[in-house]
């Protein structure tokens, strides 16, 4: 009973040993990812930031006049449908 209870506990030992040396490994790793996977996400200039505020005021400005152009060309439809009856 006693050898057996002292194999438990130097496996437990041992297993706890081993993850001591692993985890600080894994954690550096998750780390260096994750400051890689923010970095990479951040822009790098101000000329960056501007050129993706621009390309969203294009974006926007582009959908706007679409759906102007969408309105005034059912308005002209609805004009000559009334203009034919």
């Amino acid at each position: 009973m006693v050898e057996a209870t002292m194999h438990v506990t130097l496996g437990f030992l041992t297993a706890s040993l081993l993850a001591l040396v692993i985890i600080p490994l894994i954690h550096d790793r998750a780390v260096r990812l994750t400051l890689r996977r923010i970095n990479a996400a951040m822009p790098l200039s101000i000329e960056e930031i501007q050129t993706e505020k621009d390309q969203l005021r294009a974006e926007f400005a582009m959908s706007t006049r679409r759906r102007v152009r969408r309105i005034f060309r059912r308005r002209f439809e609805r004009e000559m449908q009334a203009v034919g009856e």
